[in-house]
């Protein structure tokens, strides 16, 4: 008669246990961290400011950005850095 070794004996067995609780990890960080990075975005209702500072990078983006800034009327100056 056989005996039954049980599933842990093998090491294939060993190796699929620790291949399916780090799929359960995975997954479990898949779909909690999207609303925990939402938990900890704050959006604050744009005020008055000084200066619009605009940093050169991207191009005419960021300028565009600020001139939209600029004609709703939270800053009457902006400033370009190189």
């Amino acid at each position: 008669m056989l005996k039954y070794k049980g599933f842990f004996s093998k090491p294939l067995g060993k190796v699929t246990v620790f291949l399916s609780v780090l799929l359960v990890i995975f997954l479990l960080l898949l779909f909690s961290l999207p609303s925990l990075g939402n938990f900890l975005v704050v959006e604050d209702t744009p005020q008055s400011v000084d200066a619009i500072i605009v940093l050169m990078g991207s191009g005419p983006d960021r300028m565009m950005g600020a001139v939209d800034i600029y004609k709703l009327g939270y800053s009457d100056k902006i400033i370009m850095v190189r």
